[in-house]
């Protein structure tokens, strides 16, 4: 999918974040085209639509939540199909009445979804009502008893109401969605050490931005050690190694915080050596981590380097 290109402006985003580019009109056309192929394709019939539902879209969308460094092509092609999510979220109201659980959670994950691709175009504040709405129909089917109350995926709408609210840079609202997102994880999924380890990072940039350097940092190192563990287990931990290249981005930019330059100097230099490793040269992270790099050279006077 062809777009302009956008700036990201350097050290301002978190860890579930994905590059994003506004359509422009031959984007635009490119999409309706393929969206109306998927319709025909998917749902040549409107009683084939209202029973299958969109969990193609839906299940493209869940993507997103998990980073993988194919991710730029999924999030195209979920960015094509964004038209469907109008009259997904039609068809799913209209059959609450007949089937309440399935349509209850169809429509909190096609809001996390809408969500994510809200906040990954750097539009919190559209993010954050699509969160909003991935809550209450969590909690809704939880109310009606078709999920429990520590569900992990009402743990991962916290966590993107938390995400959306940073963004925002609402921190003391952020803080409280960390918080219970956190306190789920370790009181109810303690087997899922990395999940908790991202949850914890993501808060550490909260810490940080909030001028906590010292409590990020010891954040930071918890997280650090338990992803050593895990890779010791696993050391093709997907997700293990792209906790360890976030955490330690964000250790550099705390040491900066603290005045440590040579330990932020190392921190970014394992953090970039770790994300083109994991993700690539081209991901944006490691763009990001370039650019904090060249400023370290900088301020050693190390111009052949910076340049």
């Amino acid at each position: 999918m062809r777009g302009k290109e956008c700036t990201i402006e350097p050290n301002d985003r978190d860890l579930l974040d994905t590059i994003s580019t506004e359509p422009d009109n031959a984007s635009e056309i490119d999409a309706f085209f393929t969206t109306i192929q998927r319709l025909h394709r998917d749902f040549p019939t409107k009683q084939h639509a209202q029973t299958k539902g969109f969990d193609e879209v839906v299940r493209q969308g869940d993507h997103l939540y998990t980073q993988h460094p194919k991710n730029s092509t999924l999030y195209s092609r979920t960015c094509s199909a964004t038209p469907y999510f109008p009259l997904a979220r039609t068809i799913y109201t209209q059959s609450l009445p007949q089937s309440l659980p399935q349509s209850l959670l169809k429509l909190a994950s096609l809001s996390g979804t809408q969500g994510t691709l809200a906040r990954n175009s750097d539009n919190a504040a559209r993010a954050i009502e699509h969160f909003g709405m991935e809550i209450a129909f969590y909690e809704e089917a939880v109310k009606n008893n078709m999920t429990e109350p520590h569900d992990i995926r009402l743990a991962g709408a916290y966590e993107h109401m938390a995400l959306g609210t940073q963004q925002l840079g609402a921190y003391d609202e952020a803080f409280e969605w960390h918080e219970k997102n956190i306190e789920t994880l370790t009181k109810y999924h303690k087997d899922e050490v990395i999940d908790i380890a991202i949850a914890h990072v993501n808060r550490s940039w909260a810490l940080w931005k909030t001028n906590k350097p010292d409590e990020a940092e010891k954040v930071l190192e918890g997280v650090l050690d338990t992803v050593r563990a895990a890779l010791e287990g696993n050391s093709h931990n997907f997700q293990a190694r792209r906790a360890r290249a976030f955490a330690l981005r964000v250790l550099g930019n705390v040491y900066l915080a603290q005045g440590r330059f040579d330990d932020a100097f190392d921190a970014h230099e394992r953090a970039y050596d770790e994300q083109v490793r994991t993700w690539g040269a081209t991901h944006f992270e490691a763009g990001l981590l370039t650019y904090r790099m060249r400023c370290h050279y900088e301020r050693r006077d190390d111009v052949d380097e910076a340049m």
